[in-house]
């Protein structure tokens, strides 16, 4: 960013020299994102990039893995959009450098299917 607050350069670009930033870092950049659909026997992506397989790991759990390996566990940013009407809550429960574990459960903690959508930053 200049003084000016236009961003100079490729959005995607690793920064991870002292010249172009202090101390060097990599900004986290969108990877992956989805629709999905959940149901009483599997996960299905609607529509989707970057994500390589879903699958339904019993109720209320969905395993998502990625097209591309990231840098690390830790790198990985899911963020997790309900879809409809109903009051959920989503956690992302386990993660690993090629993907992530989602939980969807009711207000009361017990595990229901239901849709949501989903954006990964990570790098």
């Amino acid at each position: 960013m200049g003084k000016d607050n236009a961003f100079y350069g490729a959005m995607n670009a690793k920064v991870n020299t002292a010249a172009n930033e202090a101390g060097g870092s990599w900004f986290l950049t969108p990877v992956a994102y989805g629709h999905f659909r959940v149901n009483g026997t599997d996960a299905i992506l609607k529509a989707g990039k970057g994500i390589a397989s879903v699958t339904r790991a019993g109720t209320g759990l969905v395993d998502i893995v990625l097209g591309e390996s990231l840098s690390s566990a830790d790198s990985i940013v899911p963020q997790i959009t309900a879809r409809g009407g109903a009051a959920l809550v989503y956690s992302v429960v386990s993660s690993a450098a090629n993907g992530f574990r989602v939980r969807i459960a009711n207000p009361g903690d017990t595990p229901v299917d239901s849709d949501f959508y989903v954006t990964v930053l990570g790098n």
